[in-house]
């Protein structure tokens, strides 16, 4: 592949260049073009070096800089974000990539979202300049186990195998399929659901969701304050599948 394109934009506006949410799309091939963002010397919420760049992110082979990459205007340390707490580039993972101890592989696109599919940082007139591909790919990276999902839970179909790997609930849900002659309603199954956030309460209402990656409608027999991990409500959603427009009972 070619150099990659790189242009220098401020960190303010990134935030709606790098816009890789819950609504990406994966793309089919990985864009050659890609975004700058940098950090003066002096300004980060790391520790200051002591030994050159292997003391700010050791064993990083996409970090380079000798000063610290600065998390103030630019996020960093979500599960979604390429760079972890410290401003270092999060180490791809699977295959034979293993992850550091205390750290979990997170597949992007097992849960249905995508990110940029390259990312690397370099000294460039003093200052620590880290490039993304402007591109939303299925990518796998490291993130702390406290942060990231223990398991694909979308895999698990016991209840009880469910909670005991780690993952958040476990409701009954009725699989809706929209065909040429009406809507179909599945036999009730158990899934297996993780929440990226503490608050994983519902309402009382019966409420149609999606699977991100798979675009499979159910019905949960609550509304979910937050969405679990990897779905999306089908209430006010325009892009929902049309199956969202079926009403089965859970």
């Amino acid at each position: 592949m070619d150099l990659m394109t790189r242009t220098s934009l401020a960190s303010s506006m990134l935030m709606s260049a790098l816009a890789l949410g819950p609504a990406c799309v994966p793309d089919k091939d990985p864009g050659d073009s890609a975004t700058a963002f940098t950090t003066e010397p002096g300004t980060t919420n790391t520790t200051e070096p002591t030994a050159g760049p292997e003391a700010l992110c050791p064993g990083n082979p996409n970090f380079s800089c000798t000063v610290p990459f600065n998390c103030t205007d630019f996020p960093c340390g979500g599960l979604q974000d390429r760079h972890d707490a410290d401003g270092c580039p999060r180490l791809g993972c699977g295959g034979d990539k293993i992850c550091p101890e205390g750290q979990v592989c997170y597949q992007t696109g097992a849960w249905g979202e995508c990110n940029a599919s390259s990312i690397d940082c370099e000294d460039v007139d003093g200052q620590c300049q880290c490039n993304l591909t402007l591109d939303c790919q299925d990518v796998a990276y490291c993130v702390p186990a406290e942060l990231g999902p223990p398991t694909d839970c979308s895999l698990i179909t016991d209840a009880n195998a469910c909670l005991a790997a780690g993952c958040s609930d476990a409701p009954p849900v009725v699989p809706m399929v929209l065909e040429a002659d009406g809507c179909t309603c599945g036999a009730t199954r158990t899934e297996c659901l993780w929440f990226a956030s503490d608050d994983i309460g519902s309402t009382a209402s019966p409420a149609p969701y999606y699977r991100k990656s798979t675009l499979e409608v159910v019905m949960f027999p609550g509304d979910w304050f937050d969405a679990p991990h990897g779905w999306a409500p089908c209430e006010g959603d325009p892009a929902a599948p049309a199956a969202c427009a079926c009403a089965c009972a859970p």
